[in-house]
Parts: C-alpha cells; structure tokens; sequence
C-alpha cells in the first residue's frame, strides 16, 4: 500500500493489491504492522477497521511512501 500524507499531516492509505484489504478485514479490531519494502522491521500500524495510522517514534516518511504490511507477531 501507498502512504499519503495530507496538507494537515494525517496519513491516509492508498491499497494498491486486493489482498491488502483482504489482511486487513480478516485482522478485526486489531492493528497491523507495516514495514518499508523489502524490510521485515516494523516503521507504524495501520487500524484494520478504521484505517488510522501510526508512524514508531522516530520514523519519518516521504510524503507519498510505499510500505508492506507484516504477517501477525506470532507470541
């Protein structure tokens, strides 16, 4: 999926496959862990309902920056 940041600095995402959403819907009311592409290491958290986005203290993006959603952490 495609992050895009708005001229009011919230995050919005752009799905760009099926299975994105897919994920998503299947996580409920949970959050999901993204990733810089070809990454394993999480940069924020997307609300599988809501959508909201949560950037890992520290992390800045582009303003229009490609991310990968992470599998479940397995505990």
């Amino acid at each position: 999926m495609r992050l895009i940041k708005s001229d009011d600095g919230k995050w919005k995402a752009l799905f760009t496959v099926a299975w994105e959403v897919e994920h998503l819907a299947e996580a409920g009311d949970q959050w999901v862990r993204f990733a810089l592409p070809q990454t394993r290491e999480p940069v924020g958290q997307i609300h599988a309902i809501s959508y909201e986005i949560r950037l890992a203290l520290g992390v800045t993006l582009l303003t229009r920056q490609v991310v990968t959603l992470l599998p479940e952490k397995v505990v």
